[in-house]
């Protein structure tokens, strides 16, 4: 009994009660110091390719009220037919857009006259007090509700209607210059985004760009961007290049090169999208945007300085880290490191 008591106390002596407290002062300590170690380990920049750039987002309810305005305009003329005047430019923009879709060669005299026989009759209207550019919004949200259907038609049937093409000549081969069918006949185009490209679109063709009741919303041009950016693709004459260069292409050496160069004219693309969505958005973070661009289209360089710059006016914010981790990829991949 005397000798368990006699070693249970040597256990509990002072000097082994030091010795577990100075080790149990020890690991507390080293706690901060290895929490330390594995944040900084985190935020310490590391070369990671970068992702795609970021998309603008439009607002759903604010698009969703844009809809619903259009569809209580269309409401309205089928409650009150629409006027002669009125009339006479729904059947002057149809001419137009049946004379360019039914042949891409038409005398440019026949387009001319079309063209001013439809800028006639949209400055009658303009002109005229009791229509003005609410009549215009009239007409075009009934045209829209008719081009929707048809490009759900054209979905469904791989078909593209007369009515189509008298609507938005051109939006189906449009669609696949710049890549945005999928399997043949799915349009990439979101119901927002189909909207605002008629909008653009039916604004263009009449000449009223400049009649700002008639202007896209901010959330609607928002939606335009995102698609702009989410799907780039090259300019209309950079793809007729690369398609030539296609058919002359014989062997696997080329073809690469061609998807290359193809990627690096999608980017420039891009590039030129994103400096005019800047300047309508300057929340937006051009200069990354950008940078991820340069980067994918192997203009190394270009994008370390992007980077550089993004983090010089943003060092801390959501982008901050990535920027850094994106920065050291481009100057590795610049110095033929990756």
């Amino acid at each position: 009994m005397s000798a368990r008591k006699e070693t249970r106390e040597s256990s509990d002596s002072p000097q082994k009660k030091g010795t577990t407290s100075a080790l149990a002062t020890a690991l507390l300590a080293a706690v901060p110091l290895g929490v330390a170690l594995l944040v900084g380990g985190l935020l310490l920049p590391r070369a990671v390719s970068p992702d795609d750039v970021p998309i603008p987002l439009g607002d759903a309810r604010a698009l969703e009220h844009s809809a619903r305005a259009d569809q209580l305009l269309a409401e309205e003329a089928r409650r009150a037919p629409l006027s002669a005047d009125v009339r006479a430019i729904g059947s002057a923009l149809r001419a137009l857009n049946e004379g360019q879709a039914a042949n891409q060669n038409a005398p440019e005299l026949l387009l001319y006259e079309r063209k001013s026989t439809l800028d006639a009759a949209v400055s009658r209207v303009l002109r005229d007090a009791a229509l003005g550019p609410h009549a215009l919004l009239v007409l075009r949200a009934v045209e829209l509700e008719t081009f929707l259907v048809e490009i759900a038609r054209f979905e469904a049937t791989g078909t593209v209607s007369a009515e189509m093409e008298a609507l938005g000549s051109g939006f189906v081969p449009r669609m696949r210059a710049a890549s945005w069918l999928r399997d043949h006949n799915r349009v990439v185009l979101n119901d927002a985004q189909r909207r605002a490209a008629f909008k653009m679109m039916w604004n263009a063709t009449a000449s009223v760009d400049g009649v700002q009741e008639l202007a896209l919303t901010t959330d609607e041009t928002r939606a335009i961007y995102a698609l702009y950016l989410g799907f780039p693709h090259p300019s209309e004459s950079a793809s007729a290049a690369l398609s030539a260069a296609r058919r002359n292409a014989r062997d696997g050496a080329t073809c690469a090169s061609l998807v290359a160069g193809e990627r690096v004219e999608a980017e420039r693309w891009r590039i030129d999208k994103i400096k005019r969505y800047a300047l309508m958005d300057p929340a937006y973070p051009a200069s990354f945007a950008i940078g991820i661009s340069n980067y994918r289209r192997g203009s190394f360089a270009l994008a370390a300085e992007n980077f550089r710059d993004w983090l010089r006016d943003h060092p801390n914010g959501a982008y901050a880290l990535r920027a850094r981790n994106y920065l050291k990829a481009s100057i590795d991949a610049d110095q033929g490191e990756l």
